[in-house]
């Protein structure tokens, strides 16, 4: 079985097949960090900007050699995946975190689907913690300033489904809607500034990842997955790979006191 085609774009990377265009895309959407004792999650302030480690000479060398994608970002933010995807382009996916799988909340570098361990998009609608399990919302961000630590990993696996879904399965409902916010800038690139009018609070659906229960491991090809990562860094990660700015970010402290959260510098 041959492997999905990855496509990295400025504000989302995609799995595909051949030259069709069924996908399974995933958007790296900038949101607030919140406090740890906090359930909810802000919905979106625009896509974060993704940059290819091949493009630029001072990235690591396996950034560079093994296309590893990177998104920088500033300490007040934080983000939430979201994916795209029809249901007749059924995929099941396990995203780890620093080599955690976000569904289990253990360490997986098996490379290979088990039971209970994955999701699937077209019945999500996001992901916005890098831990299920943990009784504290701990959100996807870059590493603090000054920290040891260079860069937060993301790995997205992509596992294809080993026979065609049956009739059964090919009535999975439609996925959550992302967020009732009339935003027409949320799917904007990050280095495009602009202001959130929006005076009310705006959260997204609590239901944002499940394990899968209708379809079965059965269904998939276990032993095999398409893969990406994606490395969150911080400002002086940014600026030592790229000898550029910062991108702008439009969240700001008026955003933090609409919410009355505290506001991270």
């Amino acid at each position: 079985m041959s492997k999905l085609t990855v496509i990295n774009l400025d504000d989302n990377i995609q799995f595909k097949k051949g030259f069709s265009n069924n996908k399974v895309a995933f958007k790296f959407n900038r949101t607030l960090v919140v406090p740890a004792e906090t359930k909810e999650t802000p919905c979106g302030h625009g896509t974060l900007k993704v940059y290819q480690g091949r493009m630029f000479p001072n990235a690591p060398e396996e950034w560079r050699t093994k296309n590893h994608a990177f998104i920088p970002m500033h300490q007040h933010e934080a983000l939430f995946l979201s994916f795209e995807s029809k249901k007749d382009f059924a995929k099941a996916v396990k995203i780890l975190v620093d080599g955690k799988n976000v569904v289990t909340g253990l360490e997986d570098t098996t490379g290979k689907l088990h039971e209970n361990d994955y999701i699937v998009p077209h019945q999500e609608s996001h992901i916005d913690t890098a831990d299920k399990t943990s009784e504290h919302k701990v959100q996807l961000k870059a590493p603090k300033l000054g920290s040891d630590i260079d860069c937060t990993r993301i790995e997205i696996q992509v596992f294809e489904t080993a026979k065609e879904p049956d009739d059964q399965l090919r009535q999975a409902p439609s996925p959550v809607r992302m967020c009732s916010m009339p935003n027409p800038n949320y799917l904007n690139n990050s280095t495009r500034p602009f202001k959130i009018k929006a005076p009310t609070k705006k959260f997204l659906p609590t239901r944002g990842i499940d394990m899968c229960t209708q379809y079965e491991l059965k269904h998939w090809n276990t032993e095999e997955c398409t893969s990406q990562i994606i490395h969150l860094t911080n400002s002086q990660m940014f600026v030592k790979i790229t000898g550029r700015e910062m991108p702008s970010s439009p969240i700001t402290e008026e955003t933090y006191a609409n919410y009355e959260y505290p506001f991270v510098n």
